[in-house]
């Protein structure tokens, strides 16, 4: 990325892509810094917007991260993906705050990645867990046949955060294992 970077400074996917790479390895001031320069290319950028979401929720900035996030689906409203990082970060800000009017936002923005991606697991699985927590027993009754296939087929998600759920053994397994490879394979 430094040499694309080195050879068209304006090559905004180079400093976008050296942004999420800093940012997957833990070095949030770099990534930052990547990112914005991304952003002087062109603030409007919503996949620009949506990583500097993810990089200062990941730097525990939820506040701005909401703000930011909230800009990225201004400019790109059918991006699910940022309807689910703005979820993420409500659901973050509403159990450090006690705030449940912030954890409707969630759900609501949840909702809303569903509706853009209808098999979105990631959506489901915070849903469920959302229930979960507030034990809304109807919402599980009635989306039960989610796990059958959630985290299984489609999007790895995290099978802790559906355990208690089913007792389906091999069904665990098969999502361990797909989280596991999806989240560690790359290390070595």
């Amino acid at each position: 990325y430094h040499q694309a970077i080195k050879l068209r400074k304006d090559f905004i996917d180079a400093h976008i892509n050296l942004a999420n790479l800093y940012n997957t390895q833990g070095k949030y001031k770099l990534a930052k810094i990547s990112v914005s320069n991304a952003l002087k290319i062109d603030s409007q950028n919503s996949l620009a917007n949506f990583n500097l979401g993810l990089i200062l929720f990941n730097q525990g900035d939820l506040i701005e991260s909401e703000n930011v996030t909230k800009k990225s689906i201004q400019l790109n409203p059918n991006d699910y993906k940022s309807h689910i990082h703005l979820a993420n970060v409500m659901q973050e800000i509403s159990y450090l705050t006690n705030d449940i009017e912030k954890l409707k936002d969630s759900i609501t923005s949840f909702n809303k990645a569903l509706k853009l991606n209808p098999s979105s697991s990631i959506a489901k699985v915070n849903l469920l867990k959302i229930a979960l927590v507030t034990c809304d027993w109807d919402f599980i009754n009635n989306n039960l046949d989610w796990l059958d296939t959630l985290g299984i087929v489609g999007e790895s998600v995290n099978p802790i955060m559906l355990m208690p759920l089913e007792d389906e053994p091999q069904k665990h397994l098969l999502r361990a294992n797909k989280y596991y490879h999806a989240k560690y394979s790359h290390i070595k």
